[in-house]
């Protein structure tokens, strides 16, 4: 899964961090590459189904979170989760792809 490191100010206004998230596009590739992998259609409803609904969950988490972002080891968790009831595990990417902004 694409990462991108983004410092997020402190609400309190006391510094900021540096925080790894992945962009929702980033998480449907990983999801799509997974299944794929695993040889099961994306497009299959019950398939579509569960990417609508991590989609909405990380749209959630994202809007829900300082600087907007969605955390990429939570990512990773909610990924492996949703696609558990398939029996696929997140599939592995060659190069891990980080941006530092």
């Amino acid at each position: 899964m694409r990462t991108q490191f983004t410092r997020i100010p402190d609400m309190f206004g006391r510094g900021s961090s540096v925080v790894e998230h992945v962009s929702v596009e980033a998480l449907a590739e990983a999801w799509v590459a997974s299944v794929r992998q695993a040889g099961i259609d994306p497009a299959r409803p019950d398939v579509a189904d569960a990417l609508h609904r991590l989609v909405g969950l990380a749209n959630a988490i994202a809007v829900s979170t300082p600087g907007s972002v969605y955390r990429a080891d939570y990512a990773a968790e909610d990924l492996a989760r949703a696609l558990a009831p398939f029996g696929v595990a997140p599939a592995r990417s060659p190069i891990r792809d980080r941006v530092l902004h």
